[in-house]
């Protein structure tokens, strides 16, 4: 349920730095799960990756009480999550991103500012611009408090 552009980008990136002779990684399938993905890149990949570099930053979800270094969790393969920018907020990721002119999803430029699967993923409300109708790129979000006002929350499960 990924979006097709999300996708794209993540194939061209993979190429460019093929390409560059950076890094050779194959994008995972449409069909296959995240856990999945990551147990075969782990298993098929040589040498093997014994770290991942991840963007997680406290406040996202699922970030739980993650350190800078730490293990995989125990239903993943094993690997060490590598997370620099914990402690960045949403405004220090744009400003990262835009000085060193590093590439990014289009979607970002179309009013979105949080993305995940196509169904839980709207663009931002606080992006609309109401005398054109149109959506200003994520990295104009004044309040950043309002990064993930464009996702669709999860029902609440019943106990």
């Amino acid at each position: 349920d990924d979006f097709d552009v999300v996708r794209a980008f993540v194939r061209e990136t993979c190429d460019q730095l093929a390409n560059a002779g950076e890094v050779i990684v194959e994008p995972v399938a449409p069909d296959v799960g995240y856990v999945d993905g990551l147990t075969r890149l782990v298993e098929t990949t040589r040498p093997r990756p014994l770290a991942f570099v991840l963007g997680t930053r406290t406040g996202d979800p699922n970030c739980g009480d993650q350190r800078p270094f730490e293990p995989s969790s125990d239903w993943m393969p094993p690997f060490m999550r590598v997370n620099p920018i914990l402690d960045w907020s949403y405004g220090d990721v744009w400003a990262f991103l835009r000085e060193f002119d590093l590439p990014y999803c289009a979607l970002y430029d179309d009013g979105y500012t949080s993305l995940g699967s196509v169904a839980s993923t709207n663009r931002n409300p606080a992006l609309l611009d109401a005398a054109s109708e149109t959506y200003r790129p994520a990295y104009l979000l004044e309040d950043w408090a309002r990064e993930r006002a464009g996702r669709v929350e999860k029902p609440v499960k019943k106990k």
